[in-house]
């Protein structure tokens, strides 16, 4: 099971601003108004081949990889995975959760250690 981290200090929050400053989806928003986004924001470490989330879940969340990378793979019928691709630091994953109540699409697994922001 991920675990997740709270923000805990001013350093944290700045580290959040950082990614968020690089991600398009952010690039529009002021200064205050990224901090805003920082405080609802938490951390997760993965430690390699860690799942993130599995092919077929419900999700609800958005993540975004600040150190590390992650690899996106799908099922083949014979129960094996092929990756889709791989995510380095500063993409985001599990975007459609936020559009439609679909279940997750693939499953997510750290390549390596990762830390990400959720």
């Amino acid at each position: 099971m991920v675990t997740t981290k709270a923000p805990s200090s001013t350093r944290m929050s700045k580290a959040i601003i950082d990614l968020l400053i690089n991600v398009p989806m952010f690039d529009s928003l002021k200064a205050d108004e990224l901090k805003i986004v920082a405080k609802h924001m938490n951390f997760i470490d993965l430690t390699k081949n860690e799942i993130l989330f599995r092919e077929g879940e419900t999700g609800d969340y958005v993540c975004f990889v600040v150190e590390g990378s992650l690899d996106v793979l799908k099922a083949k019928g014979s129960g094996e995975y092929v990756v889709l691709a791989t995510l380095p630091k500063g993409r985001s994953i599990g975007e459609m959760a936020g559009i439609d109540d679909f279940p997750r699409s693939a499953t997510v697994r750290a390549r390596d250690k990762a830390t990400l922001v959720i």
